[in-house]
């Protein structure tokens, strides 16, 4: 339950700009999409991690910027971060797969990418907001 201890929720997302970003971010656009994935089997999902910019969130177009190279990575960490999300992007058009690994095709794995990918069976930020009716009622409808 989410309760009313507001401290809980800057533990799990921090109490800064970008900690509250994230959270809107989640509550408003990745976890509606989340809960629409998961009822689809099989569906692919990913959720993009890794920063840019002064405010240090992952913005809306990071993963396009890198994919085609819009963007140049500023440090190595941005670096490594093109270079996960190229190989899956280009793993998915020339082989149709988006999974990592065969051990990580069950359906409705999460793939969360920053400076590496990485597998997950959940997002635990969305479940918290789903199962406390925030989503998808305060999902964005534009």
């Amino acid at each position: 339950m989410l309760g009313n201890n507001i401290t809980d929720l800057f533990k799990r997302y921090n109490a800064t700009w970008s900690g509250l970003a994230s959270m809107i971010s989640d509550i408003r656009t990745i976890c509606p999409l989340l809960n629409l994935a998961r009822q689809i089997p099989s569906t692919p999902f990913y959720v993009v991690t890794e920063p840019r910019g002064d405010l240090q969130v992952a913005d809306v177009n990071f993963d396009v910027d890198a994919i085609l190279e819009h963007y140049t990575p500023k440090t190595s960490e941005q670096r490594r971060y093109f270079a996960a999300i190229q190989q899956i992007f280009y793993r998915f058009v020339s082989l149709g797969k988006f999974d990592q690994h065969p051990s990580d095709a069950s359906n409705n794995k999460i793939l969360l990418i920053g400076q590496d990918a990485l597998t997950h069976a959940d997002y635990p930020n969305c479940d918290l907001w789903i199962a406390n009716d925030y989503v998808p009622r305060y999902a964005r409808i534009d």
